[in-house]
């Protein structure tokens, strides 16, 4: 979807205030700034949707938990796994023929992606490293200590994690089990810190302000 100004959104918002005592509950997808003043118009929000993890969490990120928390309004997380590169299972296919991108499937749109450039791909590594060796230590898979990180960023989190394999669903769903002590989180923090996210989401430069959350 296309991104819209933060009038925009708010003005779509005001348009519908004549309808809000009609409607029970509504989410919104991929709102920023505009989550508190769409709240105050539209009481009835009840959760927003945007995409969380930990090569996605930057201040529009915070911005909308922190409002959210404050709200008591549900953050609907996606994409906790950065599109399948934090689980640490990506690796080198066919590099001839993708010259510039690292990627595991033939004919994967994830190799369009900036994030997904070979010189991007090998710096973020460092961070899959980093989370591995929590994750080890923790006695769980790098998958879970993401979800679980993610979770753990607000009480109102709640991460929407989904695979078509069966054995993955299985072990998502563990992470819901995950409870991270205080020292996993600032070791976490610590690596996200030292090694800070090489590329942009999705395709990258201009491209990417019609992606962004919009307001």
């Amino acid at each position: 979807m296309l991104r819209e100004s933060k009038n925009e959104v708010v003005q779509k918002f005001e348009r519908r205030r004549n309808v809000a005592t009609q409607i029970l509950v509504i989410a919104a997808s991929s709102i920023a700034s505009t989550s508190r003043k769409a709240y105050h118009l539209f009481p009835a929000i009840a959760a927003v949707e945007i995409e969380v993890s930990a090569w996605a969490y930057g201040e529009e990120q915070k911005a909308v938990i922190s409002t959210a928390t404050e709200l008591g309004i549900s953050v609907f997380a996606y994409s906790q796994l950065g599109n399948g590169f934090l689980t640490g299972t990506i690796r080198i296919f066919n590099y001839s023929a993708f010259p510039r991108v690292l990627i595991d499937v033939e004919g994967d749109h994830r190799a369009r992606w900036n994030c997904f450039k070979e010189e991007n791909f090998r710096a973020n590594q460092a961070i899959v490293e980093g989370l591995k060796t929590i994750a080890e230590k923790s006695g769980i898979t790098t998958a879970q200590l993401c979800l679980a990180w993610v979770a753990s960023l607000g009480p109102t989190m709640i991460h929407l994690a989904g695979s078509s394999k069966a054995i993955r669903t299985l072990e998502n769903l563990q992470a819901g089990e995950v409870q991270l002590t205080a020292e996993e989180r600032k070791t976490i923090d610590e690596v996200l810190i030292a090694h800070p996210v090489s590329g942009e989401r999705y395709f990258g430069g201009a491209a990417n302000e019609r992606l962004q959350l919009w307001g």
